[in-house]
C-alpha cells in the first residue's frame, strides 16, 4: 500500500516500525466526521445458519455513507468479546440494485476507509462505479476500527524507538534495532495481548465474509493491493464457492508469506519473498532509463551511459561516510535508501528520485563535519519521528504490522538469524537487501499465539477464476510471486504489466485498467489480453 498519487500506501508496503505501511493521509477532520456519523450494529458469526444483520448506513462527508459493525474478537468464541470495524461506502452512480466492490489497500495495517475516501472516485472506471458500491473497511486493529495500541502513549513509542535507523548497517545499529523490536513485542504482549493475538489475515478473511453477507451479495467482488493480495488468496481458498471476482494486484506469494516447508522457520519472511530483488530490479530499470534519456534524467548530468557506474560510486561513498545535503542534514546510507524507497512505488516519481540522487552526488565528496560508518553515533531521531504522514497522536502502524505479520508467518526465533541473512542479502541486492531483511525482525521476540492463523491450502478451485496482476519491475512485490500464485490457483488468470511501479496503480497502463475493469464486470469471460505495456516516458 492512501494518497491519491498512490506512492507508499500500497507498499506491502507494512506500516509500523518495520516501515511496511502506507503513508497515512492527513484527513483528521474527515475522520472525525466519519466517527460521528457511523452507526454501530452487531453482525453474527459467518456460519450461514446464523442470521446476519444488514448494515445500517448513514450519510457522511457529502457523497459517502458510513457504518460500524461488531464482529467476534475470537471466532472460536463467537458469543464472547466483540470488536468494531469501520466502513465507508461510495455509492454506485447508476445501478438501482448495485453489487458491492470491497477494497483493501495493503499494509498490513492500511486503512480501507482512507483509501476509498481519497481514491475511490478515481481508482475504478466509470462503468465499474456505475454498477458497484465501492466499500472500504479498516481491518481489525486498524484506524477507526478497534485499534491496537501497544504503548501507552506516543511519547512512550518515541522513546522505545529512539536511536533506531531506517535499517541497521553497523553492529551497534543492529543491537539498537533488536532492542527496540523487543520493546515493541513486550509492549503488545503486556497491554493488548488478546487483540494483538487475533489480528491474523485468516480472521480478517472471516470478517470480510461477514461483511459480504451483511451487504447481501451472494458472492464476493474484491480488489486487494499488495498485502491485500494475501487477504484475497486466503478468502478465495477459505470460501472458494463465494468468489465472484477477486483481483490480486501486486502479489505476495501466499506460500512464501505463510512459510510452508520444513526449513521455512529458518528464513525471515521477507527473505523468503525476495522483495529486495524486485526493488533492485526496479532500481536497475531506472538507471538504464536514465542512460536512455540523459537530457531528461537529472542524475545523468546530461551525459549518457554513466548512470550505473555513477550510482555504484555514490553508494560506495555513502556506505563509507554520511553525506550532508544543505538544508536537509546528514544522510547515512540507510537514510538515502529509505528516501528513495517509497518513491519507487510510482513510476511517475522517477524524476524526483533522479533529482535526489544528483543532489547526493554533488555533495558526496564533502565530508566536512561528517562521520564515517565506523564512528557514527546512533541516530538521535527515531524512525517514528521521521514517519511521513503521521499527523499528531499515536501511530499504530508498527504495532499492527508486527501483530499481523508475526501472527501470519513463520520466522526464526533467534535475532542472530536476521544479522546473518542481512549480510547474505546485501550481496544479492546491495541497495535494498538489508532494508527488506530487517523489515520484520520484530518477529524474533514476538511471543503471542495466533489461533486464527490460516495455514492453507492455496489451491482450491474457486467458483470464478481469480485475476492475478503483476508488474515486471515491482519494487515491493516481485513479479515472480504473481506468476507462482497464478500457477498454483486453479483457473487463475495472470495479467503481466511490462512496466515499473508497485501494483497497477503505480504504473500508467490504460490497457491494464481496461482488463481489470472487464474482469470486474464479467469475471467469467476470458480476458482479451494477458499482458499490457505502460505509456509515457520516464522522468517527467
Amino acid at each position: 500500500m492512501v494518497q491519491v498519487h498512490l506512492g507508499p500506501p500500497l507498499e506491502k508496503s507494512r506500516a509500523r516500525f518495520t516501515r511496511r505501511a502506507l503513508v497515512a493521509v492527513a484527513v483528521g477532520a474527515v475522520i472525525a466526521m466519519l466517527t460521528s456519523t457511523m452507526t454501530l450494529i452487531a453482525v453474527a458469526d459467518a456460519n450461514p445458519r446464523i442470521p446476519t444483520s444488514a448494515l445500517s448506513w448513514r450519510a457522511c462527508h457529502e457523497r459517502f455513507e458510513c457504518a460500524r459493525v461488531e464482529v467476534p474478537l475470537d471466532y472460536a468464541d463467537p458469543g464472547g468479546r466483540s470488536i468494531e470495524l469501520a466502513l465507508i461506502k461510495l455509492p454506485a452512480t447508476e445501478a438501482a440494485d448495485p453489487r458491492t466492490l470491497f477494497v483493501n489497500p495493503g499494509g498490513p495495517g492500511d486503512s480501507g476507509v482512507k483509501f476509498v475516501l481519497n481514491a475511490g472516485h478515481t481508482t475504478f472506471a466509470p462503468s465499474v462505479r456505475a454498477r458497484f458500491d465501492v466499500v472500504g473497511f479498516d481491518p481489525r486493529g486498524v484506524g477507526r476500527s478497534t485499534p491496537l495500541q501497544c504503548f501507552a502513549s506516543y511519547a512512550d513509542q518515541v522513546r522505545a524507538f529512539r536511536g533506531v535507523p531506517a535499517f541497521p548497517v553497523t553492529r551497534a545499529e543492529e543491537r539498537a534495532t533488536e532492542r527496540a523490536n523487543a520493546r515493541l513485542a513486550a509492549a503488545c504482549a503486556k497491554r493488548r495481548p488478546a487483540l494483538a493475538a487475533h489480528l491474523t489475515t485468516g480472521e480478517v478473511a472471516r470478517d470480510l465474509n461477514l461483511l459480504r453477507r451483511a451487504v447481501g451479495d451472494p458472492k464476493l467482488t474484491f480488489v486487494g493491493y499488495s498485502y491485500g493480495t494475501y487477504l484475497a488468496s486466503v478468502y478465495a481458498n477459505r470460501y472458494p464457492d463465494k468468489v465472484r471476482a477477486v483481483v490480486a494486484d501486486g502479489v505476495i506469494d501466499p506460500v512464501s508469506w505463510l512459510g510452508v516447508g520444513d526449513r521455512a522457520h529458518e528464513i525471515p519472511v521477507d527473505v523468503r519473498l525476495k522483495s529486495d530483488e524486485g526493488a533492485e530490479s526496479t532500481l536497475s530499470a531506472l538507471l538504464r532509463a536514465c542512460d536512455g534519456y540523459p537530457k531528461r534524467c537529472a542524475f545523468s548530468g546530461g551525459s549518457p551511459k554513466r548512470a550505473v557506474a555513477k550510482y555504484d560510486t555514490l553508494t560506495h561513498r555513502n556506505q563509507r561516510h554520511d553525506i550532508h545535503l544543505p538544508g536537509r542534514g546528514w544522510y547515512s546510507f540507510a537514510d538515502s535508501v529509505n528516501a528513495i524507497r517509497w518513491q519507487f512505488y510510482d513510476y511517475r516519481r522517477w524524476d524526483k528520485i533522479a533529482v535526489f540522487l544528483q543532489r547526493l552526488w554533488r555533495h558526496s565528496d564533502n565530508r566536512v563535519g561528517g562521520s564515517t560508518v565506523g564512528d557514527r553515533p546512533l541516530s538521535a531521531t527515531t524512525v517514528t519521528e521521521k514517519r511521513p504522514g503521521r499527523v499528531g497522536g499515536y501511530y499504530n502502524g508498527y504495532d499492527l504490522g508486527a501483530a499481523v505479520t508475526c501472527g501470519d508467518t513463520r520466522n526464526p526465533e533467534r535475532a542472530s538469524a536476521w544479522r546473518e541473512w542481512a549480510d547474505r542479502r546485501a550481496r544479492v541486492a546491495p541497495t535494498f537487501g538489508r532494508w527488506w531483511t530487517w523489515l520484520d525482525e520484530v518477529c524474533a521476540p514476538w511471543s503471542l499465539p495466533s489461533p486464527g492463523r490460516y495455514v492453507g491450502p492455496f489451491n482450491n478451485i474457486t467458483a470464478n477464476p481469480l485475476l492475478v496482476v503483476g508488474n515486471v519491475n515491482d519494487p515491493a512485490t516481485r513479479y515472480q510471486d504473481a506468476v507462482d500464485m497464478a500457477r498454483r490457483q486453479p483457473g487463475a488468470q495472470l495479467l503481466t504489466i511490462k512496466g515499473s511501479g508497485h501494483t497497477s496503480l503505480g504504473v500508467n497502463s490504460p490497457c491494464a485498467q481496461r482488463v481489470i475493469t472487464r474482469y470486474l464486470l464479467h469475471p467469467d469471460v476470458e480476458p482479451a489480453r494477458s499482458s499490457c505495456r505502460t505509456v509515457g516516458r520516464p522522468f517527467g
